[in-house]
């Protein structure tokens, strides 16, 4: 995102929203290397480390995202 998407800039609207959710598990697994890269979005995170991750995402649709007076 950019400024002038959030300001509607050239009539573009936003209509949807992806989250994203990294967790990690809350004692490491010795026996267990990771070295994965996870995708964020355009985001993303690499680990050296022995925790076990899992990445989850969704996305939002804002409904009321057309309406133009509030």
């Amino acid at each position: 995102m950019n400024d002038a998407l959030w300001d509607n800039a050239g009539g573009s609207r936003i209509i949807a929203v992806k989250v994203y959710v990294l967790a990690r598990n809350i004692l490491p697994d010795n026996d267990y290397t990771n070295n994965n890269t996870y995708q964020l979005g355009d985001l993303p995170m690499t680990f050296n480390d022995n925790y076990r991750r899992l990445l989850f995402s969704s996305t939002v649709t804002l409904y009321n995202a057309r309406v133009d007076i509030w």
